[in-house]
């Protein structure tokens, strides 16, 4: 079944991206209320053509909940079709709250286990942060355009003149279209694990086996960013916003980098390096670099999917340690987990001649003359430095430092011989690290070459935009040599500050530098500072004021034990009255 379905998604691929013959399925109508109507669609274009594009693998052979897993994984990839080939609105919530589900399901795999419980539930409460501002934000969508279908939304979205029309909320005056923006960003936001609703992402590693989990949460990542660009026509309508956007995407690549950098966990570190090239996504949406954004996500799909399956490698192979700490020498042992981490982390940190999206969002940005996007430009130049140190601090900790393992750690099952991986993963490690090393270079002419069409109508619309876009991608193609060399000079930098960093490994550190890290590494206490200011006061104002004082004491005096008594006084006056006993 999955290798009919990968069959199709490539056959789906050639047809629509190469063919040129995007496809619109018009099913049934769900239901219909008033001028409402809701209806079961499916379109296929080059845009969520690639994301059709989905390889599955596996290595739980031997776990006694393997149909389990494989239903929580097939209603995951159902889903997940559906939210990026939806037509309308109502389509991809559809699709967005059951990949939500199946989130759940597939962190709290090992229910026995109360990290993985704890888990699974934190990364439910912060998506639905970002669900209620995607609920709304549709709702919104059809008060102002009377339609959720994309096709007319896009067509005619940015003919609406953005000042005309203001609401009073609360005795403010809002724009709509601000509004609708903000909305449908929140949702983005929550979903794709940006700069404060961030916190579930690293956590929801605890789900699964130690590989297929890594690799298959590496895929999932791209549904929720590749469902952004649908709200790109809604959000051109509020311009001023632009640059928020891209300060929150360019303050999520720093900060995700930045905690990276201090974490010991091997699934920590990746993770937060998802988030971090996320923000990149972000950014380059922010600076009406559509394409570069999509570019970055479709080589991002690769390696990281790579770095993800690699570690999950590492860990079974070492009896499910993945403390870094823990690891070291591991090179010869784990040849191909080796290869494939190199490969994976040399298109992730920007190795020349290898990748092309980071350099081209950040080209983008440069030429981009705004205090707003100059502000982004800088962070995500900063996060190439941090993305260095944290990726090749990963390669030594695990490969390259003395060995700290037991003899227990790497010793096989008994009656088994010890082996890196199975033949299958073998197979698909090698053509992770292919496409991640060649793909980003052979599909950069077609996806964001200077004059291509690929993308039309999916992205843009307006005729600005399309001149916006053509005029970003020439630019950045005339830019000094300076400008040219920068990404590889901020590269550079990294490891010589990585180099400099493990030149003295037994020096103790002193105060300021250990609470530096204790900062980082406690994740600078985002959860905590989380806790006391929100979870707490809510806690208590739910327990204490709404369920005691509210529930349990004024409604349950008023209503069922007030009435109680009242009606129990009744009849004792009647009974008295009448000489009955009772």
């Amino acid at each position: 079944m999955q290798v009919c379905g990968a069959l199709l998604c490539v056959i789906c691929f050639y047809e629509v991206a190469f063919g040129g013959a995007p496809c619109h399925l018009s099913c049934s109508c769900w239901f219909t209320a008033s001028i409402f109507e809701a209806s079961w669609g499916f379109l296929f274009d080059r845009l969520n053509s690639l994301a059709t594009l989905q390889d599955l693998c596996g290595h739980m052979q031997q776990d006694p909940h393997l149909p389990r897993f494989m239903c929580y994984l097939s209603f995951f990839c159902f889903f997940m079709v559906i939210l990026v080939t939806g037509d309308n609105f109502l389509t991809l919530f559809f699709g967005w709250e059951g990949v939500g589900l199946c989130s759940y399901l597939l962190i709290n795999f090992w229910y026995t286990r109360l990290q993985a419980n704890k888990s699974a539930i934190k990364a439910m409460l912060i998506n639905r942060v970002g669900d209620l501002g995607l609920a709304l934000g549709i709702m919104l969508c059809f008060m102002v355009f009377k339609s959720i279908q994309f096709s007319e939304l896009f067509a005619c979205a940015y003919r609406w003149d953005a000042t005309s029309c203001h609401s009073v909320f609360f005795n403010l005056s809002l724009s709509p279209y601000n509004t609708l923006c903000i909305l449908l960003f929140i949702g983005a936001v929550g979903k794709s694990a940006q700069l404060g609703l961030h916190a579930w992402l690293p956590d929801a590693m605890e789900g699964m086996g130690p590989l297929l989990s890594l690799k298959q949460y590496g895929s999932r990542v791209l549904s929720p960013a590749d469902a952004r660009l649908p709200f790109g026509t809604p959000k051109r309508l509020a311009e001023g916003l632009f640059g928020a956007f891209s300060i929150i995407g360019a303050c999520t690549c720093v900060f995700a980098a930045m905690i990276g950098i201090f974490q010991t966990d091997l699934k920590r570190v990746i993770a937060y390096s998802t988030c971090s090239q996320l923000g990149y996504m972000i950014f380059a949406g922010g600076v009406y670099n559509y394409a570069g954004s999509m570019y970055h996500l479709f080589t991002h799909g690769f390696f990281k999917a790579l770095l993800f399956l690699s570690a999950g490698v590492i860990i079974h192979a070492c009896s499910d340690e993945q403390d870094m700490r823990r690891l070291g020498g591991y090179r010869l042992l784990l040849p191909c987990a080796y290869a494939s981490t190199i490969a994976g982390s040399a298109v992730l940190v920007g190795t020349p001649f290898i990748a092309h999206s980071k350099e081209m969002i950040l080209e983008v940005g440069a030429i981009t003359l705004t205090t707003k996007v100059a502000f982004s430009t800088a962070c995500g130049s900063i996060c190439v430095v941090l993305s260095a140190i944290y990726t090749f601090r990963m390669i030594l900790l695990t490969f390259w430092q003395p060995s700290t393992a037991t003899r227990s750690t790497l010793s096989a099952p008994q009656g088994e011989t010890f082996r890196e991986s199975t033949p299958l993963t073998t197979v698909s490690l090698v053509f992770l690290a292919s496409c991640s090393v060649f793909v980003g270079y052979l599909f950069k002419p077609m996806l964001v070459g200077a004059g291509t069409d690929f993308w039309g109508n999916p992205l843009v619309e307006s005729p600005r935009e399309i001149s916006l876009m053509l005029a970003h991608t020439l630019e950045s193609e005339f830019l000094t040599n300076h400008e040219k060399i920068r990404p590889l000079l901020l590269l550079v930098f990294g490891l010589f500050l990585l180099a400099f960093g493990f030149s003295k490994p037994g020096a103790c550190p002193p105060t300021y530098a250990r609470r530096i890290y204790t900062f980082f590494n406690r994740r600078q206490f985002y959860d905590k500072i989380m806790n006391d200011l929100l979870s707490f006061p809510l806690f208590r104002f739910g327990f204490g004021v709404t369920t005691s004082l509210i529930d349990k004491g004024l409604i349950e005096v008023l209503v069922p034990v007030g009435c109680t008594n009242r009606g129990r006084g009744l009849w004792e006056r009647k009974a008295w009255s009448s000489g009955w006993s009772l």
